[in-house]
């Protein structure tokens, strides 16, 4: 289904509330994707395939990767703003329905994608008062008077309907058109302004403004009229601002805000800043204590505008670029530092607008080599979030664009390695190789230990693991005689995983021990968390059970305040590794986390050098050691955990899935009636309510009632969780 209508009429809103609405029909998942940052098709599937969370390596063919991740999916996946790229959007959608039967797509565009099967629902501005309408109560039964009162009280909370005002917000609510995003912007006015003046002025403004470009509908134009009037009321300096702030793609800090003018004070700027938020046109959102801001898309799309009238548009954009490789150079150099995690997240935020520059760099045709640079040293950017493939698609562009054997294109080949390794690209990265050993003898020197480092990563992703062991030695060498600590860190990472796949002990416990010299003097946890992983496997081989889950564990809590859901699968497998012989029990639980985790993120478990294998073998151990009905509980109860559950598991806390704190109670299978059980029982065997209505000979809106109840009392949102929580809780009993 696609919701049609023209911008600011509330489609995103209403997407979002219909979604919430229907959850429960969808207990695979429910994914938002916002479209309206993304400026080229080519990046329509990364970006779908990034919010579904498939991180890791991917095929040549992304869109047949989207397909296998949601074939036997109940789900549904909304695409918001469409309507910048209506046909590589309705292509998407079509293949994707084709081959997942289970899948539901809602769309929001400005107009229909025209797709096979798609229903088109035109969204219309909010009921208006009809003419004449003067009395308080039955103004205040109109949608558009509800909403304009809602946000008037947010902005002067004493704020009432009375007869003495009614008629001026009934014109205000007419002259709107009933437009949420109109209304909005009329409310904030009231800050400064009464009814009657706004409605004034919204009058006689939409007589100056009633003839916009021919062939907009009627609607737009009024939204246009609002806007435009939005920007008269701010000052000179706001309106410049307001446009060059438009050139931002998905938000910006004030630090991005500072060098687009660097020739106006701190202060200044602060306040036009504060005065945009105030009025609306700027939203202020808070991460990990850093005030971030954007701006509706209508309202950056009006700013662009502006922009581009003024004839300032390349100038804006190249100081856009200049801020932002200035931004992945500082991250590179600071990576190795105690605002690692701060840098990392900051890297998250920025991914719209390093995509903006980017794109600027090949389209200016003089940005190659800064672009091939900040290409590179984003490969954490690539790498940490599932971005792979978008990192490679850049690398390619620019590799093919500047062809001089310099140190940046040395770097950009080697970062090429990395990502294509990760991904399974065995042919290209080979071609990548063969590129980087040609430009490496041509610069000589400096240049030897990171191809040498490029050839062990290669060799350890393509299952020749002693000759990865011979290539990272000699790169670890290499950079210690550099004092290279980054080199230094990023070689014995791979270097220990191939020392552990080998079970060469000593030489993997003494890169470990190097990691963690190097990243307590410089207070990173990025190379840390994932040494301490294979440092627990070690301890596994060396037969210390207790050091090897500890080790593990603490991996485990790093990885989770970086984001890493990758880092986080490898746990989950790796702690079952180390717990399987002293606890099976617990170890088959982790087998089923740990897939299901994999599985989340789109990526095979044996798609990382020796992991799927072992994680196998392991399971097929504990098949012979516990009984085959209690095996399969224990599985299908990790498989059944949410995120939480599983990470709570894993580090022994007070499980989500089987407790829950809401209101001050602990739920617990006594909390339910039998017949609530005996209903729970049958959710987690994934019956349907009319196929439990059937089993227990009751009718299906009993059955309805029954889960609803179930849900209340467990403080759940979803039936996945309350078979989660089932089963958790007889594997439990049964212990």
């Amino acid at each position: 289904m696609t919701l049609t209508g023209p911008g600011g009429v509330g489609k995103t809103r209403l997407a979002l509330r219909g979604a919430s609405e229907v959850r429960r029909a969808f207990p695979d998942g429910m994914w938002f994707v916002e479209l309206a940052p993304l400026e080229s098709a080519s990046l329509l599937s990364s970006t779908v395939a990034n919010t579904l969370g498939l991180r890791g390596p991917r095929s040549h063919d992304l869109l047949a990767d989207l397909g296998g991740f949601l074939a036997e999916r109940r789900a549904l996946l909304i695409l918001d703003n469409c309507e910048h790229l209506v046909d590589a959007c309705a292509e998407l959608v079509t293949q994707l329905l084709r081959t997942c039967p289970g899948l539901h797509v809602l769309t929001t565009s400005r107009q229909a994608l025209g797709s096979a099967g798609e229903h088109v629902l035109s969204v219309p501005p909010l009921s208006v008062p009809e003419a004449g309408t003067a009395t308080v109560a039955a103004a205040a039964l109109t949608e558009s008077v509800s909403l304009f009162l809602d946000r008037a009280r947010a902005v002067v909370p004493e704020f009432e309907l009375t007869d003495d005002n009614v008629g001026e917000v009934v014109t205000i609510c007419r002259y709107l058109e009933g437009i949420p995003l109109a209304l909005e912007l009329a409310a904030v006015r009231l800050r400064g302004l009464a009814p009657a003046q706004i409605a004034h002025l919204l009058q006689d403004r939409f007589q100056l403004l009633t003839t916009g470009p021919r062939g907009m509908p009627d609607r737009q134009r009024t939204l246009r009229s609002c806007i435009d009037w939005s920007y008269d009321l701010c000052t000179p300096d706001e309106r410049a601002l307001w446009a060059n702030l438009a050139v931002f793609s998905g938000g910006f800090e004030l630090d991005a805000v500072c060098a687009l003018e660097p020739d106006r004070a701190g202060d200044e700027l602060l306040d036009d800043v504060l005065s945009l938020v105030e009025k609306s046109i700027l939203i202020r959102e808070e991460y990990s204590g850093r005030i971030r801001y954007r701006m509706l898309e209508v309202i950056r799309q009006y700013g662009e505008h502006r922009l581009v009238k003024s004839g300032r548009r390349e100038a804006l954009q190249r100081a856009h670029l200049a801020f932002h490789a200035d931004l992945a150079t500082r991250v590179s150099q600071e990576w190795l530092s105690d605002r690692q995690v701060l840098w990392l997240q900051r890297l998250h935020r920025e991914h719209s607008n390093f995509r903006a520059a980017l794109q600027f760099c090949i389209d200016s045709r003089d940005g190659i080599e800064v672009g091939l640079t900040m290409t590179a040293h984003l490969l954490t950017l690539w790498s940490a979030f599932g971005l792979t493939s978008e990192g490679s698609t850049w690398l390619n562009r620019f590799l093919a664009a500047s062809t001089d054997p310099t140190p940046a294109r040395l770097q950009a080949l080697h970062v090429g390695v990395w990502l294509d390794s990760i991904s399974g690209h065995d042919e290209s990265c080979r071609l990548l190789l063969e590129e980087a050993t040609r430009v490496a003898h041509l610069l000589g020197g400096t240049a030897r230990p990171v191809l040498d480092q490029a050839r062990g990563v290669h060799a350890l992703y393509s299952g020749e693991v002693h000759k990865a062991l011979a290539h990272l030695e000699s790169a670890a060498a290499g950079f210690r005689t550099l004092g290279d600590d980054y080199g230094l860190l990023q070689t014995l990472c791979p270097l220990g995983v191939a020392c552990e796949l080998t079970e060469v002990i000593e030489l993997g416990l003494a890169c470990h021990r190097e990691v963690m010299a190097v990243s307590e003097r410089t207070g990173e946890v990025y190379f840390r968390a994932f040494s301490l992983t294979n440092a627990g496997l070690l301890a596994f081989h060396a037969g210390d059970l207790e050091q090897a889950v500890r080790h593990v564990q603490d991996s485990l809590r790093l990885k989770l305040a970086l984001d890493d859901r990758l880092g986080i699968a490898i746990c989950l497998e790796s702690l079952a590794v180390v717990t399987a012989s002293s606890n099976p029990h617990r170890a088959a639980i982790l087998v089923g986390a740990a897939r299901a985790a994999y599985t989340a993120i789109g990526l095979p478990s044996n798609a990382l050098p020796g992991r799927g294998q072992r994680l196998d073998s392991y399971a097929k151990v504990l098949e012979k050691t516990l009984r085959a009905d209690k095996m399969r509980t224990a599985v299908e109860t990790g498989r059944g955990f949410d995120y939480d559950s599983a990470i709570a598991f894993a580090l022994d806390e007070p499980c989500p899935a089987l407790h829950s704190e809401r209101h001050g109670r602990v739920t617990t299978r006594d909390s339910l009636t039998p017949r609530e059980r005996e209903v729970a029982s049958l959710i987690a065997d994934g019956l349907s309510n009319k196929e439990i209505g059937l089993q227990l000979v009751i009718s299906q809106r009993t059955a309805e009632s029954h889960v609803d109840h179930i849900l209340a009392k467990l403080g759940f949102t979803s039936r996945t969780q309350v078979a989660s929580w089932f089963n958790m809780a007889n594997a439990q009993q049964a212990n």
